[in-house]
């Protein structure tokens, strides 16, 4: 089987590799030729483990056996079997920016052939695979969707860091814009699934499943954020009260944190937003969970500004965030939480602001590999993401008088003093 994969990011790198390790021959299919290069040599910043390899490990065993990564996308046309996972980006004001799958879709329907099938496997905008992916394909192809080729949209579900696992075990939404469009996605798909795949009678419910799979956590993530702020704001930990609550057997509250990071939980709202019109009046609860979510980094930096005040901080003095990534023990720094707090606190006019977080490519001068450099001499101290060296013990060896501890991870233990604070979550 030969297999194309459009989009060669944190979702169609692992999953183009775990085709790979399967044994069917995959052509990759990305337009960033420096993302090509370091693809082929094995030196890409997606990290993903398996077994005891991690992404550039796999890569070494398969590139140029299983698996030909290119940005010609008229190799392409040797595939009969080609899953699109360009996704929908969102612009600084988020607007949704449809140039990248418009493209990938164009070029795709250029070289698509009579008996090929399309799958979808990126979130987008519920509606996506029968109006723009099928108008786009049936223009540039002059063939028919759904007698001609086939079309279908099986989003992938997984988590960073379980990639390879969970493309495998995970259960498999799929719905096609007729029969036999769902069949041949089965098809191909069956050749990594080790699970079972959930049919659904159109490609619209498998997106809004998605989609709402990511926008409910970004409500339940929402609903603990806000508590959160009524717990710090009176001198009590958030953990304690979720732990408590959790007590309930009915009851399973999410952990809080610095806010909600990376390309799918912040994006869900604005993929469900084009549906709400005069049909459904405008969205409620996911526009809330947002709006929480979203101004969790301010309210931390408004925190620090009060509390460091009291302490006798001045604003020129060191503020060292460690972990820069959206979640814990990641690389992707997309929508990070971390780097929307460093921004409010430069707004305020702190500016000697530091971070450390060995899994995160550099994006400032003083993001640094050394952790006791980070530490040294710091007076505001912010932990918003673990990673490997980010421990309660590193921390404790730099905590003295004078200093703002804000810990979002629930690592340290709380200090009230009147020359020392630590607020943990």
């Amino acid at each position: 089987m030969k297999v194309s994969i459009w989009g060669l990011g944190s979702v169609g790198l692992p999953l183009a590799l775990t085709f790979a390790l399967k044994g069917a021959e995959v052509i990759g299919v990305d337009i960033n030729k420096e993302h090509i290069e370091n693809i082929k040599n094995a030196n890409t910043h997606i990290y993903e483990p398996f077994d005891d390899k991690d992404t550039n490990g796999v890569l070494r065993e398969v590139v140029g056996q299983k698996f030909f990564p290119t940005t010609d996308y008229e190799k392409a046309k040797e595939a009969n079997y080609h899953l699109v996972t360009v996704g929908i980006p969102l612009d600084d004001k988020m607007n949704l920016i449809w140039t990248p799958l418009e493209s990938a879709l164009h070029n795709l329907g250029k070289i698509l052939k009579e008996g090929d099938t399309v799958v979808l496997r990126a979130t987008v905008v519920p509606g996506t695979t029968t109006g723009l992916a099928r108008e786009i394909l049936e223009s540039e192809s002059g063939l028919r969707a759904g007698k001609d080729f086939y079309l279908a949209y099986a989003p992938e579900r997984i988590a960073e860091g379980r990639a390879y696992e969970e493309f495998r075990k995970m259960p498999t939404l799929v719905g096609g814009i007729n029969d036999i469009s769902r069949e041949k996605a089965k098809e191909v798909l069956s050749v990594i699934l080790e699970s079972y795949f959930v049919e659904v009678s159109d490609p619209w419910i498998a997106e809004m499943s998605k989609v709402l799979e990511n926008a409910s956590r970004d409500v339940y993530i929402a609903v603990v954020n806000e508590m959160a702020k009524l717990a710090i704001a009176r001198g009590f930990r958030p953990l304690e009260v979720i732990d408590a609550a959790n007590t309930h057997p009915r009851v399973k509250l999410l952990r809080p944190g610095a806010g909600v990071g990376g390309h799918c939980i912040p994006n869900a709202f604005y993929y469900l937003k084009p549906l709400f019109d005069d049909r459904t009046g405008d969205s409620l609860v996911f526009a809330s969970a947002r709006q929480v979510n979203d101004e969790m980094p301010k309210f931390l930096a408004s925190y620090i500004d009060k509390y460091a005040a009291d302490l006798g901080i001045n604003k020129s003095d060191k503020v060292t965030i460690l972990g820069l990534a959206m979640k814990d023990f990641s690389y992707d720094d997309r929508y990070s939480p971390a780097l929307f707090l460093k921004t409010y606190l430069e707004e305020k006019g702190w500016n000697n602001i530091w971070a450390y977080d060995p899994m995160v490519p550099k994006r400032f001068d003083t993001h640094i590999d050394d952790i006791d450099t980070a530490l040294k001499d710091a007076k505001v101290v912010v932990i918003t993401a673990l990673q490997d060296g980010i421990t309660s013990e590193k921390v404790n060896n730099y905590i003295t008088d004078g200093m703002l501890v804000l810990d979002t991870k629930g690592i340290l233990t709380p200090v009230n003093e009147e020359n020392l604070k630590i607020i943990v979550f």
